[in-house]
């Protein structure tokens, strides 16, 4: 039950580097661009890690502060996991997140509303965590999705592993500094466009 409850956590109401230069030497320009290149590659490994750790830290303090006995901390776990109206408006756009803004608001407003029995869904403490870059290992379910945020945004699916057996956890963004969740968000694409035929 509870894996299930998580699936549905938010959607209840709804370098390459180009070089161009001469060089009398052609074998030390060569030398010269595969070491940028390198380099290149090195420092974005380092960044995707980055944004990964942020995710995983993300999830962990979520889940640290959902099994507080204390509510005000687990109303803040919440409020700090769940998308602002400005990251719905950085991945869909200002008119489409007025729309999913509303459309949230009376999940957001239970959730708030009900952490005791919310938390419940949350009791065990992973084992591990593990985040997938949808741009790479999301093809399929997350096309609509990758077609629609800016590619600035970077997106990933996390899967939880507890004693029992493991569970997806839905959609983080981490846009900026910041890192938002989103359960469904494959959804959204499909969603919006239902409106506009109505």
């Amino acid at each position: 039950m509870m894996r299930k409850n998580l699936l549905r956590f938010c959607m209840a109401s709804v370098m390459s580097i180009s070089v161009f230069g001469f060089s009398y030497s052609v074998v030390g320009q060569s030398a010269t661009t595969e070491q940028e290149e390198q380099k290149s590659g090195t420092d974005e490994a380092a960044q995707e890690e980055r944004r990964q750790q942020m995710v995983r830290e993300a999830y962990r303090k979520f889940e640290k502060g959902i099994q507080s006995d204390d509510e005000e901390e687990r109303v803040k776990a919440i409020e700090e996991m769940l998308p602002k109206k400005e990251h719905l408006e950085k991945l869909f756009g200002k008119e489409d997140a007025e729309v999913l803004w509303k459309a949230f608001q009376p999940t957001f407003k239970q959730m708030k509303e009900n952490t005791e029995s919310f938390s419940e869904q949350f009791m065990e403490v992973a084992i591990e965590v593990d985040v997938d870059d949808i741009r790479l290992s999301g093809e399929g379910m997350y096309t609509s999705l990758l077609e629609v945020i800016p590619k600035e945004v970077y997106a990933y699916e996390i899967v939880v592993t507890y004693i029992e057996g493991g569970a997806g956890a839905g959609t983080y963004f981490v846009i900026g500094e910041e890192v938002c969740f989103i359960q469904g968000a494959d959804a959204i694409p499909d969603y919006l466009k239902s409106l506009d035929k109505d």
